[in-house]
């Protein structure tokens, strides 16, 4: 599926635009995240990552549920959490998903909310989230449905339903689920099989 994706410069080239973009733009929104979406897989304190956090909401509401939360977002993104955040500072990451790994891991969940959509490496994204997730460890997606709406002009690409599980399975999870919530998006959970890599 797509090219090979390796660290090139047009990934770094979408990186910088995007990080531009994110902390210049997005960051400033006000927060929409649908807890009702994952609060299921919430059955225990547990150590979460919240990849592309874009300030630290998240972060903040997972802690206060009594979570060992973490988040990472580009590193402008990063750096204005953590003058905004001073409580989570030390909580909020660099991190590039395009042209890098991710920080620190024993991951129990790992959140991707509308992150996956961005990068041009996306098909590196289950693999580098194996690599922090413990075995048996979920990671939670949500994306856009290209069956339904076009490329965006800030989105690298859109998945089907198929390409999702496909990427995730050929990066060792076996999939829990995939819904659509609305004619627009895909939420998808997946399981760290064990021992995969």
């Amino acid at each position: 599926m797509g090219k090979d994706c390796e660290i090139t410069e047009e990934a770094r080239e979408w990186s910088h635009h995007q990080e531009i973009k994110f902390s210049t733009v997005c960051y400033r929104c006000e927060p929409k995240v649908d807890f009702s979406l994952f609060v299921s897989l919430l059955t225990r304190p547990m150590k979460i990552l919240d990849l592309g956090c874009n300030g630290s909401y998240v972060v903040d509401v997972l802690i206060k549920l009594g979570h060992d939360a973490w988040g990472t977002d580009l590193p402008a993104v990063a750096r204005q959490a953590q003058r905004d955040h001073l409580e989570t500072a030390n909580r909020i990451l660099t991190c590039n998903l395009d042209t890098g790994d991710i920080p620190g891991g024993g991951y129990d969940l790992v959140l991707v909310l509308g992150v996956i959509e961005h990068l041009v490496n996306y098909n590196l994204l289950f693999k580098k989230v194996s690599k922090v997730l413990k075995d048996n460890g979920i990671v939670f997606v949500t994306t856009c449905n290209r069956e339904v709406i076009e490329i965006e002009r800030h989105h690298y690409h859109h998945f089907t339903v198929k390409e999702l599980q496909m990427m995730a399975e050929s990066a060792g999870f076996e999939m829990i689920s995939i819904t659509s919530s609305s004619k627009t998006n895909l939420i998808g959970s997946f399981r760290k099989c064990v021992s995969a890599q």
